[in-house]
């Protein structure tokens, strides 16, 4: 019999640990790149679009959670619903999308810092993807990416702790922020609304943030990856509750803090920046300190979103390992803590590896997540149908019953065709690289299949 997980989250961490792990840092490093695809409009009704569609899909999550309580989310769902070989394909896709978050997250701390501390200097290793890879951002990354992993090791509730401090500070100081940004900014920047910097049109750009969404809005499944450990207070319902919160807190915020960044300046302009939240808050009063604001709320932010996925990721692996499709020390907990402490360190290995990548693969990098991600939340989706046939009825059901289901399952599948195909526009004849990471770890997963886990699939008790 497998060791449990051990914990006392209650429900403000669970939901904490949603919205805090939703929200990130692609606000900062990415807005200028939403701006330039589908001007201040398109964004904002992408940015809708995928709220209303993943919101959809997260009430599917949370009857699923509520009829299988056990960590190991999408997998463990795939593997109760469809058998073992869907449970590995859709465990391994699922891995795709976390370790690119983790690795863009410890990226990205990298690029703040050396904005933060410019002082700090810039010795460069080498170029990859347009970009330079330097000692100091390398040494950045490699102690962001120790720091998560310490955070995991000491358990689901210290994680689930510090997780909340971080969503805390983040929210006191992105609200305050927001609020100067209204309060000294122009709704008359934000025109034309419905306008491309580049040439195309804005709606295209809308499609891609509306397929983008899947991972900008992801992160929610945190919640049901952490149901092993909750407080013997919380409910199934409660969580349940919790999943579709998270997410609609995290679209609103996403839009507002568009609206309030691009009020500050003509959008064209700030679109230009490297990074447009930031050059946005310049324009303050008092500009600098509110630069520096910025960028300590953006590591703060980046800090719990790269706790929470590599929470998710660990649990993920250790029921995978559970089940006998990934290797049995994946699934060793720690004797004091109860954390998955095998898992942390592999996936901390991972992270410091896929560093090497640096900043020109940010982009990429989410773009291969979102496919990635996007294809889990079918499954994941057309599942619960198949479970609603399989089963009695769950604790918490879908309002608007079968209904909503497909509805999500059409919107899902339409998320997913725009981020598999979106790609290839861009690229302009060549392979691009969001498909390469797809192909090298999908032929890797391959490999871990004929390997090891299919000659134990006959035995597996599923």
């Amino acid at each position: 019999m497998s060791q449990a997980l051990r914990g006392k989250i209650g429900r403000l961490q669970f939901l904490a640990l949603g919205f805090g792990t939703v929200v990130g840092s692609a606000w900062v490093a990415i807005l200028g790149e939403w701006l330039v695809a589908a001007g201040p409009g398109g964004t904002v009704l992408g940015l809708l679009a995928g709220g209303l569609s993943v919101a959809l899909i997260g009430l599917c999550y949370a009857e699923l959670t509520t009829r299988v309580p056990e960590t190991g989310g999408e997998f463990i769902y795939a593997l109760r619903i469809f058998g073992p070989r869907a449970a590995f394909a859709v465990a391994w896709m699922t891995l795709l999308m976390l370790v690119a978050i983790m690795i863009f997250e410890g990226i990205a701390l990298a690029w703040f810092v050396s904005r933060l501390l410019p002082s700090m200097g810039q010795m460069s290793l080498y170029r990859i993807f347009g970009e330079a890879v330097t000692w100091q951002g390398a040494a950045i990354g490699v102690f962001g990416a120790i720091a998560v992993a310490w955070l995991n090791w000491r358990g689901g509730t210290f994680s689930a702790r510090v997780h909340s401090v971080l969503t805390l500070i983040f929210l006191v100081g992105a609200l305050s922020l927001m609020a100067a940004f209204f309060a000294f900014g122009s709704f008359s920047n934000l025109q034309p609304a419905w306008e491309r910097v580049a040439d195309d049109r804005w709606w295209r750009g809308a499609l891609w943030i509306f397929a983008l969404s899947a991972i900008l809005l992801n992160g929610f499944q945190a919640i049901p990856q952490a149901v092993e450990e909750r407080s013997s207070s919380v409910s199934l319902r409660t969580v349940a509750g919790t999943i579709v919160a998270s997410i609609l807190c995290a679209a609103l915020f996403y839009v507002l803090i568009l609206l309030s960044a691009a009020s500050m300046m003509p959008w064209h302009e700030l679109a230009q920046a490297d990074l447009a939240v930031v050059a946005a808050a310049a324009r303050l009063p008092g500009g600098g300190v509110w630069v520096d604001v910025v960028l300590i709320i953006a590591i703060v932010s980046l800090f719990k979103t790269w706790n929470g996925v590599t929470f998710m990721a660990a649990r993920l692996t250790l029921a995978a390992a559970r089940h006998g499709l990934l290797p049995a020390p994946l699934a060793r907990l720690h004797a004091r803590h109860g954390s998955p402490m095998v898992a942390v360190l592999v996936l901390a290995l991972i992270n410091i590896l896929g560093l090497s990548l640096g900043r020109g693969a940010i982009v990429p990098l989410l773009n291969a997540a979102s496919m990635g991600m996007t294809a889990i939340l079918v499954a994941v989706t057309f599942g619960l149908l198949r479970a609603r046939q399989q089963g009695e009825p769950a604790a918490y059901q879908v309002p608007g019953g079968q209904w909503t289901i497909r509805a999500a399952l059409v919107l899902g599948s339409a998320m997913a065709v725009v981020a598999f195909v979106d790609p290839w526009f861009a690229a302009k004849g060549s392979l691009p690289l969001e498909w390469q990471l797809l192909i090298g770890w999908l032929a890797l997963g391959a490999l871990v299949w004929v390997r090891m886990a299919q000659p134990r699939v006959a035995s597996l008790p599923v």
